[in-house]
């Protein structure tokens, strides 16, 4: 699909598909971009290839306490908020925001929605592994 503006296209959030191989009826979420993985993989790419993209440091601290807060198995429905992140990693807030800002335009965290600040809404991540 070609879009004519430059925005990135939206995640579309995990569909629950059948099982058809099997005789039951459980459902499988499946990441719906093919840059979605699960916290175990996401966390394994970044120690592994972190020197390679040459990584801040603080940009890694800060998405594997992101990692915490996901979704094991699909690495989506991470909440934390900034100033959770800025309480747990003991970083200022202007670091978080660069993190999750290098974190974000590197192609290793997807921001599914934006959060609203002060009405204590947070933002929601998803761990995405950049293509090579």
């Amino acid at each position: 699909m070609t879009r004519t503006d430059q925005t990135p296209m939206p995640f579309a959030k995990p569909q629950p598909r059948r099982d058809d191989d099997s005789d039951t009826d459980r459902t499988i979420t499946e990441p719906a971009d093919p840059r979605a993985v699960d916290r175990w993989t996401w966390e394994r790419t970044v120690k592994q290839r972190a020197r390679g993209v040459k990584m801040p440091p603080t940009a890694q601290h800060i998405g594997l306490l992101i990692a915490t807060y996901c979704d094991a198995q699909t690495g989506g429905n991470a909440y934390p908020s900034v100033a959770t992140l800025v309480e747990s990693s003991g970083r200022s807030k202007d670091t978080v925001h660069t993190a999750l800002r290098w974190l974000r335009t590197g192609g290793w965290l997807h921001q599914v929605s934006q959060g609203s600040g002060g009405s204590g809404k947070s933002s929601e991540y998803q761990l995405t592994v950049p293509r090579v």
